[in-house]
């Protein structure tokens, strides 16, 4: 057998995380948002090890990671952790494995900005408007959709995580440039 532990927790960890999405749906849409608990961390260290726990999971995949400037600040480090795994998780997903995933942390003066870039097939036009609302996955004849394990949660998470750190998330995908996904988290005073 090759790798069975790394598999295994693999598979520990998205059972895990499915029961968390799904408790974290049912807290935005019963309480209006999602609790954080904030404290002093560095971005750049969070998303390095998320890029590597799904280099180690996806073997097939390349990701590339690039940090500049300051990324530390005050956030929620858990919350921040499932909204990169997520975007990264979701961009390794819905792009071939030939083309690699890139990822870039810009840490500016009043805000770090996660910009999470794949050239896989677009996200559908008609799909872009709604694509934070839960259980939204667009077609289920698009060959990537059909590929997906995911029930439309995690990007509606995702938003509520940026939410509750005054943050703002938004998408662009077209066939030229491929699908970015760009996070803004102002830095708190």
């Amino acid at each position: 057998m090759s790798q069975p532990l790394p598999r295994v927790l693999s598979l520990l960890r998205e059972r895990k995380d499915e029961l968390d999405d799904m408790l974290d749906l049912t807290r935005v849409r019963c309480h209006g948002g999602l609790p954080v608990d904030p404290k002093p961390i560095d971005l750049c260290s969070i998303c390095r090890q998320v890029v590597v726990e799904l280099e180690l999971s996806r073997p097939e995949h390349t990701i590339r990671f690039e940090a500049q400037g300051d990324g530390h600040g005050t956030w929620d480090p858990g919350r921040l952790e499932q909204l990169m795994s997520n975007l990264i998780g979701n961009a390794v997903d819905y792009s071939p494995p030939e083309e690699p995933v890139q990822v870039e942390l810009r840490g500016q003066d009043q805000a770090v900005v996660l910009e999470v870039s794949n050239r896989g097939n677009p996200i559908p036009p008609e799909l872009l408007p709604v694509i934070f609302d839960p259980f939204r996955r667009g077609d289920q004849q698009h060959e990537d959709l059909r590929r997906s394990k995911g029930l439309g949660r995690g990007l509606f998470i995702a938003k509520a995580i940026v939410d509750a750190h005054g943050g703002s998330i938004e998408v662009t995908s077209t066939p030229e440039r491929g699908t970015t996904f760009r996070v803004v988290l102002p830095r708190p005073p």
